[in-house]
């Protein structure tokens, strides 16, 4: 009875070890093709922009270039769940620009506010990692604040590493969401896809996947100074490289965000400004 009972068990470790393995081929080919389409449909929309950048279609080629980086955020996120590396290439660059970055891939991006942060520049080889991680946290920050709620990124410098910290107003996660989001982040409740649910969510099981293959963490706590959840990119310094490495961002990131915007954005505070000390417990 013993021999059955472990032969049955084998078999079924090795029936759910085949049927995720056929989930991870047929996300990563749905997510790659669509990967593929919205790259094409910005290089077109590139084109077009600039062609028409003194003109009143400038604005709408813009709208909908943006509307393919959200587009590239969720499918690269199937991508990376799937198994695959993120496709995208960066020189070193600094977080300033990869704030940006990040908030060109997600919808209302004017409610958040950040300071200058050049004199941090991250290595090339994390760059996307750390972009795409950082859009998750700040479209998650959006979505559970309220509407006319300000996002607030600020930096932290360690002695050890640097914090990029996320900031919000809104329903602060309880104990037990707590608990969930930190086992995602240690792995207990990311690496089987075919359990996502019928309502997926991927946004932190992705920016766990990223930290821990490109060597940086994504922390949560709560409360916060707003009452509402603070997130953390903790990038170590082996990944930040000397301000004079610094190179021009990708022409796209600048599209992205409207000047006004931009300029909306951007606060008049210090880089060296310290980030809001969490609330107590």
């Amino acid at each position: 009875a013993e021999q059955v009972r472990q032969d049955t068990a084998r078999q079924i470790a090795q029936v759910r070890h085949e049927s995720v393995g056929v989930a991870r081929a047929a996300v990563r080919g749905f997510a790659n093709n669509v990967v593929a389409r919205s790259a094409k449909l910005g290089r077109a929309v590139s084109q077009g922009v600039r062609r028409h950048i003194s003109d009143e279609a400038y604005a709408t080629l813009v709208e909908i270039d943006h509307l393919a980086q959200q587009m590239l955020l969720t499918a690269s996120g199937y991508s990376v769940l799937a198994g695959d590396k993120l496709s995208r290439r960066w020189p070193a660059t600094s977080l300033t620009d990869i704030v940006r970055a990040a908030m060109g891939r997600i919808e209302g991006y004017e409610r958040i506010k950040h300071p200058e942060m050049g004199s941090v520049v991250v290595e090339g080889r994390a760059v996307e990692a750390v972009v795409h991680a950082l859009a998750v946290l700040l479209d998650n920050a959006l979505r559970y604040s309220p509407p006319a709620a300000s996002v607030h990124v600020s930096l932290e410098q360690g002695h050890h590493a640097c914090f990029l910290i996320v900031d919000d107003a809104g329903l602060r996660m309880d104990d037990e969401r707590l608990l969930w989001a930190s086992d995602v982040m240690s792995g207990e409740q990311r690496d089987d896809i075919t359990r996502l649910g019928a309502h997926p969510q991927t946004g932190l099981r992705v920016a766990s996947l990223l930290a821990e293959n490109y060597g940086f963490r994504v922390e949560l706590t709560a409360p916060n100074i707003y009452q509402g959840t603070r997130a953390m990119v903790v990038l170590p310094k082996n990944l930040v490289v000397d301000p004079s490495a610094a190179q021009p961002v990708p022409s796209a990131v600048n599209r992205a965000l409207p000047l006004k915007a931009a300029a909306q954005a951007a606060q008049a505070v210090p880089e060296d400004a310290a980030a809001p000390a969490p609330a107590a417990t």
